[in-house]
């Protein structure tokens, strides 16, 4: 469940009760019938509407990438030049998501006219949530989605270090079809999500301390 999802949902399975919610965790795209999905959220470039399934689509909450660290080691920094002498850590992404921020574009987003050689270097990962797990034990430092780092940072296991978000190539996206919309659970269930991805926008996301 992604951070911005995942603090709210008691409260919304608590009024109203009538609402039951079942959470699937899937890679491939969900079939909506198959699976007996009424709400699917997706990141990706999009857009989904207008597929022979009868989807509606809509952008709910984009992703912005920053550097994260462990609190005491952001505390040390007084410039990014001190922030790139740590261990950098890697998210190696999957071959089918090549334009996905990493180092290289994080960095001259920052307005760097050339990459350090050391930007290539350190330790790497399969996963974000390992790289961010690195971060919070202190590691190294990673550059990660707001949204995916949201709960370290809140939490105090993380702290955002130098530099300014830089924009993902991805958003989440609520689809739903217009069968299951027209139910007043399913409009209210995805009345809650734009509220929760709207209040997660205005906090920032995962902001510096």
């Amino acid at each position: 469940v992604p951070g911005w999802l995942r603090p709210g949902l008691g409260s919304f399975r608590e009024a109203p009760p009538e609402i039951e919610v079942r959470l699937l965790a899937s890679v491939p795209p969900v079939d909506f019938a198959r699976d007996r999905v009424d709400v699917a959220i997706r990141l990706g470039a999009g857009p989904y509407a207008g597929t022979p399934t009868g989807l509606q689509a809509e952008r709910l909450l984009p992703e912005s990438y920053r550097a994260v660290a462990h609190p005491a080691a952001c505390s040390r920094w007084r410039s990014m030049q001190d922030m790139l002498r740590e261990t950098l850590l890697h998210d190696e992404y999957e071959p089918r998501i090549p334009e996905q921020i990493d180092w290289q574009r994080w960095f001259a987003a920052q307005g760097g006219k050339r990459s350090p050689p050391s930007l290539r270097q350190g330790l790497r990962f399969s996963h974000t949530y390992l790289a961010l797990d690195a971060a919070a034990s202190g590691q190294g430092v990673a550059v990660a989605s707001d949204v995916l780092a949201a709960d370290a940072v809140a939490q105090g296991r993380l702290a955002v270090g130098p530099g300014v978000p830089v924009a993902g190539p991805y958003a989440y996206h609520l689809l739903t079809t217009r069968a299951a919309v027209a139910r007043p659970q399913v409009s209210a269930f995805c009345a809650w999500l734009r509220a929760e991805a709207a209040a997660f926008s205005e906090r920032g996301g995962a902001r510096p301390a």
